[in-house]
């Protein structure tokens, strides 16, 4: 494993999925009153060399209840050799019948390919209830829900874990001492959720 690239992905808070020779992660899609969209992709490469056929991503609009779907754009990827990680924007138009949007990656191997990133796998799957089945703390509703009673009920008992002196920020880098921040929810220097 210590020939791979970095799995930058991942270490920044964007887990991918294995598609083909690349690793993709797609940002949620918002789209504005006037229909218009814009789909972020990352992409890295899973396997090098590429193959002589270029990767695409299609994009499809798509009903949850009803069968109307129309193809909403295709795009060209970006070349990834030699351990780059590209972060596209994808315009789009997403008309209002439309409330799924689905990526359909097209990326073949290269014959003669070997991995330069480790397989993307869920290790360790924990289901986490939903709140809707989570024992309320309280008759009052507003009051919360008992996460750690809930979330015990779904977790089975692991060995203890030796945590590292300094607590780390995936999305900028920053770095902090655990004793410091051991409570915090939010990094100091970007304000993303620190899980």
């Amino acid at each position: 494993m210590g020939d791979f690239y970095a799995d930058v992905l991942d270490h920044v808070g964007r887990p991918p999925r294995e598609f083909g020779s690349v690793h993709l992660h797609v940002e949620p899609v918002i789209r504005n009153p006037l229909g218009q969209a814009t789909a972020v992709v990352w992409l890295q490469a899973a396997f090098e060399p590429p193959a002589a056929t270029p990767s695409s991503v299609l994009m499809m609009g798509r009903q949850k209840q009803g069968s109307e779907h129309r193809m909403l754009g295709q795009f060209p990827l970006p070349p990834l050799e030699g351990g780059r990680v590209v972060r596209c924007r994808l315009p789009l138009e997403l008309p209002p019948e439309f409330d799924e949007v689905h990526f359909q990656v097209a990326s073949s191997l290269h014959p003669n390919a070997g991995r330069v990133r480790p397989a993307w796998k869920l290790f360790d799957t924990l289901e986490i209830p939903k709140e809707s089945d989570m024992k309320a703390v309280s008759s009052e509703v507003s009051m919360g829900v008992d996460l750690g009673e809930s979330l015990l009920d779904t977790v089975p008992v692991m060995a203890p874990q030796v945590l590292k002196p300094l607590r780390t920020c995936y999305a900028c880098g920053f770095d902090g001492p655990r004793e410091e921040y051991e409570r915090a929810t939010m990094c100091p220097r970007c304000d993303a959720a620190w899980m």
